[in-house]
């Protein structure tokens, strides 16, 4: 079933930042048809976790480097956030690559 603007709960699903583990997997085996479905906007799943992963990224650009590279001063509480920071970004890389894995042949259209 697809909602109002054609999304499937994959393509919810990678709107809400859900982890490949984290429920894209079972929505994935449940119905594998989804990942080339386009929503009513012309986008795929995995564009959809694409563009909320570039604009997370785009929102970090304004924050400090990280805290030992740009000084030699320490902070432990910028040190947790830039560690935090990797991780979210490791698991935005394993979202994005599991899509492909799953739809190696994703095709890709261009938005108008």
């Amino acid at each position: 079933m697809v909602d109002s603007l054609g999304r499937c709960p994959l393509h919810l699903a990678c709107a809400a930042g859900k982890g490949w583990h984290g429920g894209l997997q079972k929505l994935f085996e449940a119905n594998p048809d989804a990942l080339s479905m386009v929503d009513k906007s012309g986008l795929l799943p995995f564009q959809i976790a694409a563009f909320k992963f570039a604009i997370n990224s785009k929102e970090c650009e304004n924050t400090k480097g990280h805290p030992l590279s740009s000084n030699n001063t320490f902070s432990w509480d910028e040190e947790i956030a830039a560690q935090k920071h990797d991780i979210e970004v490791a698991a935005e890389i394993d979202i994005l690559y599991n899509l492909l894995r799953a739809d190696p042949g994703i095709k890709i259209r261009p938005m108008d």
